[in-house]
């Protein structure tokens, strides 16, 4: 129960959801739980097919924030990768490169602005797609800095996240 009770707080910090209002949050994120439980037993299978899972790379140094958005793309049919800080994410851009990134720009090590700029010099990976989601006040112009194809300030709607990507993956489940 404390595993579900720290991701019920991560759940109402995404969605900017107030205590009175948890017991709907936790709802939510009880069948998210049960759904990730059975898409995981459907992705077994799916893997053995040819069909092709997007694969997105979370970037995000809170790891409850990293988890529970992990957690979301998954039942929600994508392949994911997780990366801590920016030199986690350079590090896994390759053998197999992700179709999209979702990168916090405040982070230790490297930070979400100098991972972009590394990864945009290497013209291996620099096509590579990034949805910004940070709370930095000033989130739309370091976006547009770094030519992410979206944004998204924290706290945000999850479907406005599902949205934004589905919309940045052209064969998105």
């Amino acid at each position: 129960m404390p595993k579900l009770a720290a991701k019920l707080a991560v759940f109402c910090r995404l969605c900017n959801r107030s205590r009175p209002r948890a017991s709907e949050a936790l709802e939510r994120l009880t069948q998210v739980s049960e759904d990730i439980s059975q898409a995981r037993r459907s992705f077994l299978s799916a893997a053995i097919s040819d069909q092709h899972r997007p694969l997105v790379l979370v970037v995000d140094d809170d790891p409850d924030i990293l988890e529970a958005l992990a957690e979301i793309l998954e039942v929600e049919g994508f392949e994911i990768r997780r990366a801590r800080n920016g030199q986690e994410a350079l590090d896994r851009l390759l053998p197999v490169q992700p179709d999209l990134i979702l990168l916090d720009l405040m982070m230790p090590v490297m930070d979400g602005w100098e991972f972009a700029q590394r990864m945009r010099a290497r013209n291996d990976v620099k096509h590579l797609p990034i949805i910004v989601l940070s709370a930095d006040r000033n989130v739309s112009a370091k976006a547009k800095d770094i030519g992410a194809v979206g944004h998204l300030a924290k706290p945000f709607e999850l479907n406005e996240l599902l949205e934004m990507v589905r919309s940045a993956l052209p064969r998105a489940p």
